[in-house]
């Protein structure tokens, strides 16, 4: 979830720098048919999304590592 989230940042952020030098990108092209207004939400929609998608992915990984069990630990206390 991570990785979706840094690439949908990674594109918005690339979106925003080629539209600030007239230069738009093939995949964002069409946005900006529709207005100027449109294609900054949509834009700066991409980057929010992406920061959203990093910070449940993130919140996620954190949960699942610690629900692993350190098996260090257990054969370290065991009786021998």
């Amino acid at each position: 979830m991570k990785s979706i989230g840094l690439f949908c940042i990674f594109m918005g952020v690339l979106a925003i720098i080629f539209g600030l030098f007239n230069y738009p990108s093939k995949l964002f092209y069409p946005i900006y048919q529709w207005g100027s207004a449109a294609a900054w939400g949509i834009k700066l929609g991409t980057v929010a999304l992406g920061v959203a998608i990093y910070l449940v992915g993130n919140k996620c990984c954190k949960k699942e590592s610690k629900k692993e069990i350190d098996f260090k630990v257990l054969f370290e206390s065991a009786p021998q």
